[in-house]
């Protein structure tokens, strides 16, 4: 079976990094906006959609994950370019997301993507990643 994911990010070059890097694993689709990525999923299924966080001054990734909750499926993960607090964390996963992972320490993409298709939001590999990423003590995400 063919996996569709769907990514997300107004920055064209993660976009294509997301492709070269995804491409061995399923069909990818990107979408450069929120608005782009609503009209797609409307019209097609996903396995997985990556967001980002940021886009711009008006649009967040977590408008992206409001507007797909609710839903069974797609699996959705956060991308954040910047060290993401663990109350985003909290957030995205309350929306329905998976979790929220840094674009620039996440070397294992690929890894977890191939997980998360295969067993779901329990993959170990992200729920590890997760649990090492968010383990601050006083609630604060660790550096």
């Amino acid at each position: 079976m063919t996996h569709k994911i769907l990514c997300v990010d107004d920055n064209e070059n993660m976009l294509k990094l997301y492709s070269l890097l995804l491409s061995d694993i399923g069909d990818v689709d990107c979408a450069p906006t929120i608005e782009v990525a609503l009209h797609k999923i409307r019209g097609q299924e996903y396995d997985l959609v990556i967001t980002d966080y940021t886009f711009g001054r008006i649009a967040r990734g977590l408008d992206l994950l409001e507007a797909l909750q609710g839903r069974e499926q797609p699996y959705r993960l956060m991308f954040s370019s910047d060290p993401s607090p663990e109350e985003l964390n909290r957030t995205v996963q309350e929306l329905g997301g998976l979790g929220c992972v840094e674009k620039l320490q996440c070397n294992n993409l690929a890894h977890i993507v191939r997980e998360v298709l295969a067993q779901g939001k329990d993959s170990p590999l992200l729920q590890m990643y997760l649990r090492e990423r968010y383990s601050g003590s006083n609630g604060d995400s660790k550096k």
